[in-house]
């Protein structure tokens, strides 16, 4: 019998995403983003970023959290998919990082906050994580409310 399983990054946005739902009735909330896919051609290990919430108004503060997932889609052993002490660099084009440099966890998993740089900077930014030779983005919205 094949068994299937679930990414625990999806798991994550489901939870985060239910949370959200609940705690704020989806005012305010701004959703979430998520790229994936990148693979570092040195590991073979794919990089998965996500954002929640996509969206920042700098003029009310707030932070979002960021979050990288790291695995290696090749393996076939379930409890060694997700991949510990591998180090992530992290920009972003608008705002501040709560840390440059991240290191996963025994889950795989590293993450740091992005708050506004001040209550004037608005416009579409990009948070980038990348490892070894590969790097994955996912767009951020700053905006002001008149």
């Amino acid at each position: 019998m094949r068994s299937h399983f679930i990414p625990r990054a999806l798991i994550l946005v489901l939870v985060m995403s239910a949370v959200c739902a609940t705690t704020l009735g989806m005012v305010g909330c701004g959703g979430g983003a998520s790229s994936g896919g990148g693979t570092d051609p040195t590991t073979g290990y794919t990089i998965q970023v996500t954002v929640i919430p996509d969206k920042l108004n700098v003029a009310t503060g707030g932070s979002a959290l960021i979050q990288v997932v790291v695995w290696d889609p090749t393996e076939s052993d379930p409890t060694k998919i997700y991949k510990s002490g591998v180090v992530v660099a992290l920009t972003a084009s608008i705002g501040t990082l709560g840390a440059a440099s991240l290191t996963t966890g025994s889950n795989g998993t590293a993450s740091t906050t992005l708050t506004p740089k001040d209550t004037t900077t608005i416009g579409n930014g990009k948070v980038t994580a990348s490892v070894g030779g590969s790097y994955i983005f996912v767009n951020v919205e700053f905006y002001k409310t008149l």
